[in-house]
C-alpha cells in the first residue's frame, strides 16, 4: 500500500512538472516583442514616431500605438502589438522610424528621407527582442542583432587641466572623432563618452588643436591609441594621467580615491572678490571651486600631483606658507599620508597659514546665499486671489510683527478688490482680507505648504548678493504632497505668452545678518512684499500691482555696527498674469539652512568641527 501511494505521488509530481514545462513553453511563445533602437538623432531634438505595417494594416504618428518615448539609457523602446505576425514579407511586418511632419527618417539606410523596411522579423525568430544599432555611430545604416550591444562608458581625467579649454575629441578604435563632454556627475576634471557595440577597446584623446595626443606613455605628437581589449567587458573603464597632468596613462576599473585641498580665502571680503587659483608647479595656476555649506572655502581635488600647493588671486598676488604674498608652497604631504582632505586658513589675529586634517569652524562671504522659504499655496477660490488688482497699497500691515514673527493686518485698511475683472477697481470697494488668517499660515482645507529657496549669487565685482528673476514661479513643480497625493490647490493659469504657471502663492523667508555701514536692500517685484528689519517694517509694497521697487539705506535704521540683526521677508503673487522678483544687498543675509556645525574640543587645545545636513530645507520644514 505504502508503494502504491507513493508510485501516485511520483505520478501527481510528474504531472506538476509536465505541466509547469508546457505553461512555461507557452509563456515563451506568447512573450511580446520588442524593438531596442539607439538613439540615432541624439542632439537634434527629434520626436520621432515609429511606422510600419502589421497583418497588413499601417498604423503610425504621434499620440498612436507606434509613438515610441525616448529611454533615460538612450535606446527607444517599443513593445510590437500582438497582432504582429514575424511570418508576414518584410513588407508587412518592417518597421521605419521618421519624425512626425515625415521630414526625416531612420531607415535601411540610416538617417535621412528613406522609407526601407528594416527585417526585424528575421531577428524576431529567435529573440524576443530586436536591437538596432546605427552603424558607424551615431546615424549610419542599422545592424540588427538579437543580443544586446556591448555598453562602455570611458572616464578620461583631462590630461590638460581643469580650465575650461574648448573641449578635447575622443576616438575609439581609428573610428571617427567626437567631442568628449565634462561629465555633470564627476565634476573634477572628467570627461566622459559612451561606447555602443565596439568590438575593441582602443582608445585615443586628442587636444582641441589636434596638436597632441593622450597615450598610453603621456602626452604624444602621434595618435598612437591605448590598447585595452582586456577591459571590453567592463561597464565603465577610468583612465588618468600619472602623476597629473600629462604622465602615462593609469586604467582602473573603478574610480580611483581623490584628495582634496580646502582653502579659506585669504582675500575673504576683499572688493572686487578674489576667488583663488592653485598650482602644484608654480606655473599653471587652475580654479578652485566655491564649497556648498562651508561659505568662504574652496576647493581643489586631484589624485596624482607632486608638488606644493601654492595659491593666487585673480589680481595675481600669491598665497603661501607665510601668509599674503607668499612665494613658497605649503608642504601637505604629512597630512595627506594619513587623510584624504586638507584644510588650510588664516584667521584674522594668526601670525601664519595654518594646515588641518579637519574643518576648523571658519566662516566667511557665500557665493551663493541660499534663503530658505515656506511656500503656501492657493486657489482661486479663495477670496484674496485672482479677483483684481489696486496698485501698492501701504499700511495693509502694521509695522512691526506679532510673537511669532508674522505678520498682523491693519484693521483700519482693507484691500481694495472688487471680484471683477482686471482694471474694474475703485476707491470705495473694500472687502476685508484673510491676510491674518492664512496667507502666512497653514490651514487645512485652504492652502497646502512646501519648501524652496532664494539663491542669492555673489557678484565679485560689486559684492552684492542678486537674484533676479523675471518669471519667479516657484511652485509649478508643486504637483504632489509629501503623502503622494495631489496637491488640491495646484492652479495653472495663462500668464503672459500663455504659458500656464502656478500663480496664488504666499511666501516666507525669516533670518539674519551681521549690519556693517553703507548696507542696503534694494527689492523690485509683484504684488504684495513686506520686508522687515529688527522687527520694523522697511519695505511697504501691499497690494495686487505690476513690479514695484524700494530701496533700504540700512545706515538710516540706527543699528550698531557689527550686531547681528533679523530680518522677515513676506511676499504673495495673488493676480496673473505676472510674477518677477529681484533682490540686491550686501547684508550677509543667512536663513536657518539644511547644516549643522558641531564642535569637538581637542586635547591640543584646538576644535574640530563636523558639519552635518539634514535631508529637510526651508523655514518651517525641518
Amino acid at each position: 500500500m505504502r508503494h502504491e501511494y507513493g508510485g501516485s505521488v511520483r505520478m501527481k509530481s510528474a504531472f506538476r512538472i509536465a505541466l509547469l514545462f508546457v505553461l512555461a513553453c507557452l509563456n515563451q511563445a506568447q512573450a511580446a516583442k520588442v524593438v531596442r533602437l539607439l538613439n540615432a538623432w541624439p542632439d537634434s531634438g527629434y520626436a520621432f514616431s515609429v511606422c510600419g505595417w502589421w497583418n497588413g494594416k499601417n498604423w503610425n504618428g504621434p499620440g498612436t500605438a507606434g509613438s515610441i518615448p525616448a529611454q533615460v539609457d538612450g535606446w527607444y523602446s517599443l513593445t510590437l502589438p500582438t497582432t504582429y505576425d514575424p511570418t508576414k514579407p518584410v513588407s508587412q511586418s518592417g518597421i521605419f522610424f521618421a519624425k512626425s511632419d515625415w521630414s526625416v527618417s531612420y531607415d535601411k539606410t540610416g538617417l535621412g528621407k528613406g522609407q526601407t523596411f528594416l527585417d526585424i522579423a528575421s531577428v524576431l525568430a529567435t529573440s524576443d527582442t530586436v536591437w538596432i544599432l546605427p552603424t558607424p555611430m551615431p546615424n549610419g545604416a542599422p545592424v540588427l542583432t538579437g543580443i544586446r550591444p556591448r555598453q562602455t562608458t570611458v572616464m578620461i581625467l583631462n590630461p590638460w587641466g581643469h580650465d575650461s579649454l574648448p573641449a578635447a575629441s575622443f576616438q575609439n578604435d581609428g573610428g571617427a572623432w567626437s567631442v568628449m563632454k565634462p561629465s555633470k556627475a564627476h565634476p573634477e576634471g572628467w570627461l566622459a563618452t559612451t561606447l555602443i557595440g565596439h568590438a575593441h577597446l582602443r582608445p585615443l584623446l586628442r587636444n582641441a588643436a589636434g596638436t597632441s595626443y593622450f597615450t598610453a606613455t603621456g602626452i604624444l605628437p602621434l595618435p598612437i591609441p591605448m590598447e585595452l581589449d582586456s577591459l571590453l567587458e567592463e561597464d565603465t573603464v577610468w583612465i588618468r594621467p600619472t602623476p597629473e597632468p600629462s604622465g602615462p596613462a593609469k586604467v582602473e576599473r573603478s574610480k580611483p580615491k581623490a584628495k582634496t585641498l580646502m582653502l579659506f580665502n585669504p582675500w575673504n571680503g576683499a572688493i572686487p572678490i578674489q576667488s583663488p587659483r592653485v598650482s602644484f608647479d608654480g606655473l599653471r595656476f587652475l580654479p578652485m571651486s566655491p564649497v556648498s555649506g562651508y561659505c568662504g572655502w574652496f576647493r581643489f581635488s586631484w589624485y596624482d600631483r607632486i608638488g606644493k600647493p601654492l595659491f593666487r588671486a585673480g589680481n595675481g598676488q600669491r598665497f603661501g606658507s607665510t601668509g599674503i604674498g607668499g612665494t613658497e608652497g605649503f608642504d601637505i604631504a604629512t597630512t595627506l599620508a594619513s587623510k584624504d582632505t586638507v584644510w588650510i586658513s588664516q584667521s584674522p589675529g594668526e601670525s601664519a597659514p595654518v594646515i588641518r586634517s579637519f574643518y576648523g569652524g571658519e566662516t566667511g562671504l557665500c557665493n551663493i546665499a541660499l534663503l530658505a522659504a515656506t511656500v503656501r499655496d492657493f486657489d482661486e477660490s479663495h477670496p484674496n486671489f485672482q479677483k483684481g488688482w489696486n496698485g501698492v497699497l501701504k499700511n495693509m500691515i502694521l509695522p512691526n510683527l506679532d510673537p511669532n514673527r508674522k505678520p498682523i493686518k491693519n484693521p483700519l485698511v482693507f484691500n481694495r478688490i472688487t471680484g471683477g475683472a482686471l482694471g474694474t477697481a475703485k476707491v470705495g470697494d473694500t472687502i476685508d482680507t484673510h491676510l491674518g488668517k492664512d496667507w502666512f499660515q497653514s490651514v487645512a482645507g485652504v492652502n497646502t505648504e512646501t519648501c524652496r529657496d532664494i539663491p542669492l549669487e555673489l557678484d565679485s565685482a560689486t559684492g552684492s548678493y542678486i537674484y533676479d528673476n523675471p518669471q519667479y514661479f516657484p511652485i509649478d513643480d508643486f504637483r504632489t504632497l509629501p503623502d503622494g497625493s495631489p496637491n488640491p490647490r495646484l492652479n495653472l493659469i495663462a500668464g503672459s505668452g500663455g504659458i500656464q504657471h502656478n500663480f496664488s502663492f504666499c511666501l516666507e523667508s525669516h533670518g539674519e545678518f551681521d549690519y556693517r555701514k553703507g548696507q542696503t536692500f534694494n527689492f523690485r517685484g509683484d504684488d504684495d512684499v513686506w520686508f522687515f528689519i529688527d522687527n520694523r517694517l522697511v519695505v511697504d509694497l501691499g497690494g495686487v500691482h505690476g513690479a514695484s521697487s524700494s530701496t533700504v539705506k540700512l545706515d538710516t535704521l540706527g543699528l550698531v555696527a557689527g550686531n547681528t540683526y533679523k530680518f522677515d521677508f513676506f511676499f504673495c503673487e495673488r493676480y496673473a498674469t505676472g510674477s518677477s522678483l529681484r533682490i540686491q544687498t550686501d547684508m550677509n543675509m543667512r536663513t536657518r539652512s539644511g547644516f549643522q556645525v558641531q564642535k569637538t574640543p581637542l586635547s591640543t587645545g584646538e576644535a574640530q568641527y563636523g558639519l552635518f545636513t539634514s535631508q529637510s530645507r526651508g523655514q518651517g520644514c525641518a
